[in-house]
C-alpha cells in the first residue's frame, strides 16, 4: 500500500523522508495547486506552492548528496503576475524565490528552476472550454519532462517559458 505524504505539513514530510535510506542525488519538486482566487483558495495555494516548497527543500537538505541536483517547478505566470491568477502566480513566484535563496545558502547543491508555460494536465483543463484549451495550445507533460531532463543535463539554471506570437516554447538560461 502506498502512503502519500502531504507537502503542506512538516511532520508528514519528515515521516516520508525518514523512509529514504540512501542519499538523494536528484530532487524534483513538482507539487503545486491552483485554486479559486478567494481567501481560502489563496491560502491553499500558498500552503502548497510556497510553504510546501520551503518545507521540502529545508527538510530534505540533510538527506541530499553533495552536488545533488534539485529542480523547483514554478510557473511562467510567476513572472507575469496576471490579474486573474494573482494568488497562484504570487505563490509560484514565492516558490521561485525560495529555490533561489536555497541555492545561495547551499552552493554545494545544483539548484535549478523551471518556469513552464501551460501544460496540458487536469489542473490546467479545469474550468476551460475545449475551444479555449485549443487556443492556448498547452504543451504535454511529456514535453515538460523532456525539458526538465534537458535542464538537469545542462549547466543552465532556469527553464523559462517564452511565447512567440501564441507559440509556447521553452528556453534554457
Amino acid at each position: 500500500m502506498h502512503r502519500f505524504f502531504d507537502i503542506r505539513y512538516p511532520n508528514s514530510l519528515k515521516e516520508g523522508l525518514s523512509k529514504i535510506k540512501n542519499s538523494i542525488n536528484c530532487l524534483i519538486n513538482s507539487a503545486g495547486i491552483r485554486d479559486e482566487e478567494t481567501s481560502k483558495g489563496i491560502k491553499n495555494m500558498f500552503d502548497v506552492n510556497m510553504n510546501g516548497a520551503f518545507y521540502l527543500l529545508h527538510l530534505s537538505q540533510p538527506k541530499l548528496a553533495y552536488g545533488a541536483k534539485i529542480v523547483q517547478i514554478s510557473s511562467g505566470l510567476a513572472t507575469a503576475l496576471p490579474r486573474n491568477n494573482l494568488g497562484y502566480a504570487t505563490s509560484k513566484l514565492a516558490s521561485y524565490n525560495i529555490a533561489k535563496q536555497f541555492a545561495a545558502l547551499y552552493p554545494n547543491f545544483d539548484v535549478k528552476i523551471a518556469l513552464p508555460g501551460p501544460i496540458d494536465t487536469p489542473l490546467f483543463r479545469r474550468g476551460k472550454s475545449r475551444e479555449n484549451i485549443e487556443k492556448i495550445n498547452p504543451k504535454s507533460p511529456l514535453y515538460l519532462a523532456e525539458k526538465i531532463i534537458e535542464l538537469l543535463e545542462s549547466d543552465k539554471k532556469e527553464l523559462i517559458c517564452i511565447n512567440n506570437s501564441g507559440v509556447w516554447a521553452h528556453e534554457l538560461r
